[in-house]
């Protein structure tokens, strides 16, 4: 049989191989089994395996072939196919979804997934009496050869099949479609799935010619992978892909695309509480974009750079970078981001204690995002001035602000801003001593934490229920709370709430 895999390590660095001469050959070797065999065909993306199976069964009229597409994960593949093969045997099982079962491909090889196809090894050949074709994307290949040595080493062959540079162009577009906002709203079982497409594609990367357009395609999958790994959390892979990203825009000369590398490099530092870096970032984003002429860039990166600023203390110099950024996108007419700059000033204001001042710059966010039929802005303001109003005991108006604003998000299917706004109101409602609509708003808010994927503020709304557990002298509901809060603070690496929720939690667990 036809052997492509001379090592583990070496598995993928061959010359893409040609797709026809590779199908001739996968189909010979089914041909030729003689009861069990196990084969390997390496295919990244769904849609190529689908036209390749549909290509061998039109090759093969006279050969019945069993196909087993898993949608779940599988715990033990071989229980599996035991329950499911046909009777009579087919001539051959062609199985694909394992990677449902192996979701994260830095840990792949270490699930229990691959542990039982070791320690299951010997027994397929009873069960499986016929060629067995396991369609898998490179991670999954990786991770049994890892994790799984010995029932690789039965293996009858390996075949492996690459999209070519158009398809591959084509794929990327798909994948790199969607605006920031769009990815901030995606499940967390739909970035989860998009992650492994991208490094699927990345995978492929490698097979094709190393020309401008390639590198390119690989630079945006790169800065996608970043701004989904950011978007749960995960903010270690967030800034490996945004470095790498950005190291392929400098040598490409791509100013543009640089300075949005800048960008995530320098959210995902200031989330972990790498100020200095962050600020180095912000900085370079803001060099870069003044030598380039980069005028809305530049207003970006002051934007950046001022909500720094707040985290450091340095409201004076906050104030003066949002008021560079709103002259600037007043003068390029950026209406959608003159609105933030008056978000930003507002909030700035009211941390200096001018909360007249700032409902004025709200007010004018508001205004400006109106005319200019902003929702999503419009929504995001309304929601901030329900906050500052709701600190001024101004609960009426508050809840009138959080109520519309919450309407707006609904209406645009902004999931994350009805989170947050969900949020803010249980605190409105704490401070109205309305308990049983705070712990049915930070519910729904935790819920949708959840399945966004948002690390961050699902620890938020866990402490904010604790609390509201403690106060009704539910004591164990609470310490619950906070532990899970810590948990979810964990897993986004958000090492201030850590340590925060930590030490409530000791305090709690000594006075019960």
């Amino acid at each position: 049989m036809k052997e492509a895999t001379p090592a583990i390590d070496d598995a993928f660095e061959a010359i893409a191989p040609d797709e026809v001469v590779e199908i001739r050959a996968l189909e010979r070797a089914i041909q030729l089994s003689d009861g069990f065999s196990l084969i390997f065909a390496r295919c990244n993306q769904p849609a190529q395996r689908h036209q390749l199976v549909f290509q061998i069964e039109h090759d093969l009229p006279s050969f019945a072939i069993q196909k087993i597409d898993f949608k779940e994960p599988v715990r033990h593949l071989l229980d599996e196919l035991r329950l499911r093969i046909q009777d009579p045997v087919p001539d051959a099982v062609f199985v694909s979804g394992l990677e449902y079962s192996l979701p994260v491909a830095a840990n792949a090889d270490r699930t229990p997934t691959v542990a039982n196809l070791n320690a299951a090894r010997n027994s397929f050949a009873i069960h499986v009496p016929c060629p067995l074709v396991l369609w898998i994307p490179d991670y999954v290949l990786t991770a049994i050869m890892r994790g799984a040595p010995d029932f690789f080493s039965v293996r009858s062959g390996a075949f492996f099949f690459t999209v070519n540079p158009v398809e591959f162009e084509y794929l990327t577009d798909d994948v790199t479609s969607e605006n920031y906002a769009q990815t901030n709203n995606l499940t967390l079982s739909e970035k989860l799935e998009r992650i492994t497409s991208i490094e699927e594609l990345i995978a492929e990367y490698r097979l094709l010619p190393p020309d401008a357009t390639s590198r390119a395609s690989r630079r945006r999958l790169l800065h996608r992978l970043g701004d989904l790994y950011k978007g749960i959390g995960r903010l270690f892979e967030a800034e490996k892909a945004y470095y790498e990203s950005m190291a392929i825009a400098q040598e490409m000369g791509f100013i543009d695309e640089e300075i949005k590398d800048l960008y995530g490099l320098g959210i995902v530092y200031a989330e972990q509480r790498r100020l200095n870096d962050a600020e180095a970032a912000f900085d370079r984003s803001l060099d870069v974009s003044r030598s380039s002429g980069n005028r809305l860039a530049e207003a970006a990166s002051l934007k950046n750079l001022g909500s720094l600023y707040i985290l450091q203390g340095r409201l004076s110099e906050a104030g003066t970078a949002f008021q560079r950024a709103l002259e600037i996108n007043r003068d390029e007419n950026g209406a959608n981001s003159e609105s933030i700059d008056l978000m930003n000033l507002a909030i700035l204001s009211g941390l200096q204690g001018q909360s007249a001042k700032a409902e004025q710059y709200y007010r004018q966010s508001l205004a400006v995002s109106r005319k200019a039929t902003d929702r999503v802005n419009e929504g995001i303001a309304l929601g901030n001035l329900g906050g500052l109003l709701a600190d001024q005991k101004r609960f009426e108006e508050a809840q009138l602000a959080y109520e519309e604003s919450l309407t707006i998000s609904i209406e645009l299917g902004d999931f994350l801003h009805s989170a947050g706004t969900m949020l803010n109101m249980g605190k409105l409602y704490a401070d109205q001593g309305r308990l049983a609509e705070m712990e049915q708003v930070l519910t729904e808010s935790l819920r949708l934490y959840i399945e966004l994927g948002d690390r961050v503020h699902e620890g938020q709304c866990l402490h904010n229920l604790a609390i509201l557990y403690r106060s009704q002298g539910e004591i164990e509901r609470a310490l619950d709370c906070l532990a899970n809060a810590i948990s979810a603070f964990e897993g986004a690496q958000y090492l201030e709430g850590i340590e925060d929720t930590r030490r409530l939690l000791a305090h709690w667990q000594q006075e019960s």
